[in-house]
């Protein structure tokens, strides 16, 4: 099961700054950053709970 065609295209569109993010977070959960594993995981966030259906059915918490 996929997320459809639309966010198919959608993250494909944002492939190369996702896996930016990815390997940022990835890289930074390995050497123990917290800090910086928060802040790529909050970019992945906001790019993809920016697409449906990944929309947040309310709105998240600032921090």
């Amino acid at each position: 099961m996929g997320v459809g065609l639309e966010a198919g295209l959608a993250i494909d569109a944002m492939a190369d700054e996702l896996a930016i993010e990815l390997d940022r977070a990835d890289a930074a959960a390995i050497s123990g950053d917290a800090d910086e594993l928060a802040d790529a995981l909050a970019i992945l966030g906001e790019q993809l709970f920016a697409i449906r259906p990944f929309v947040p059915g309310k709105p998240l918490p600032v921090n």
